[in-house]
């Protein structure tokens, strides 16, 4: 069953099979089920058309998911990297962009990439 473009597998609960949609997690299922007064221990296969129907567009109207919030991320990177930021910097060269240690770790980050 096909819901916002991501298949969930049928005999799967509904609380893991809607955290297969990205930016879906655990609270944020769990959210979802209880608002539609969805057992989260159904499987997909024992919800209704009507419950499917209702589920997709209540995450779809309530939520920034899959594909929009892929691009959302991606749009935020770009953004960091064109005002020059220091995160933006550290993308771009690839090393960590939040305090981590880099003088004894992420040394693959670090060496010099030959093409």
């Amino acid at each position: 069953m096909h819901i916002l473009g991501v298949f969930l597998p049928l005999d799967d609960y509904v609380f893991a099979g809607l955290q297969k949609i990205f930016g879906v997690g655990k609270f944020r299922a769990k959210k979802i089920c209880n608002a539609l007064l969805i057992t989260p221990f159904y499987k997909v296969k024992q919800l209704n058309r009507n419950q499917i129907i209702r589920l997709s567009q209540y995450i779809e109207n309530n939520y920034n998911v899959g594909i929009d919030l892929q691009n959302q991320i991606k749009s935020n990177f770009k953004n960091l990297v064109k005002i020059s930021s220091y995160r933006g910097i550290r993308h771009t060269l690839k090393l960590p962009v939040r305090g981590q240690r880099t003088h004894t770790n992420s040394q693959t980050k670090k060496k010099i990439k030959y093409v």
